[in-house]
């Protein structure tokens, strides 16, 4: 099985597992899974291919975290 195939497999596993909690994060963890899916189709190394998965996943979620953060106090 390919790199890009295992990348698809847990990118669909988190969408269904964000489906059924309903948060934005596993969303974008998926995003970072459906990068490295790219990358790995495109026979980019592994290392790449994880690098680029953590790092669209980290600036998402702290986006998000931060959206949400000033969302929140500027409705307090």
């Amino acid at each position: 099985m390919s790199d890009s195939t295992i990348w698809w497999v847990l990118c669909g596993l988190l969408v269904a597992t964000e489906l059924s909690t309903g948060t934005l994060y596993l969303l974008l963890l998926a995003l970072g899974a459906a990068l490295a899916a790219i990358l790995g189709y495109f026979d980019a190394s592994f290392s790449i291919q994880i690098t680029a998965a953590a790092l669209l996943s980290m600036i998402s979620c702290g986006l998000l975290y931060q959206l949400r953060k000033n969302k929140t106090s500027t409705l307090a």
